[in-house]
């Protein structure tokens, strides 16, 4: 990311230079960057330690979080034609608002 022919301002943190509506989004001759310009993680044999260990914890977090709490529409009247699943999964336009109670043992 420190690579000056492909990103404009490489020593500053900018998050518009992910958005495809600002300017900062092409290198600074006005071109569309290199799809290798970013690679956080990299990848292969020497990807980094942690996003594997993050991705490991989201699993363990998921499965905690299911079996500790109960989720409920907040207007179930909205998607009783409709699985949870179909809603997830495909496009939509409007919040998913969900109502999460802690188990009782």
């Amino acid at each position: 990311m420190h690579n000056s022919k492909e990103w404009q301002r490489p020593d500053e943190f900018l998050i518009d230079r992910f958005d495809p509506k600002s300017p900062l989004y092409l290198t600074p001759g006005g071109k569309k960057r290199n799809a290798f310009s970013w690679l956080p993680f990299s990848g292969g044999k020497r990807v980094c330690f942690g996003k594997t260990f993050a991705e490991a914890n989201l699993k363990f977090l998921t499965t905690y979080i299911t079996q500790t709490y109960d989720f409920e529409f907040e207007e179930p009247e909205l998607y009783k034609d409709a699985y949870p699943e179909s809603y997830v999964f495909y496009p939509h336009n409007r919040p998913l608002n969900l109502k999460i109670k802690k188990r009782q043992d």
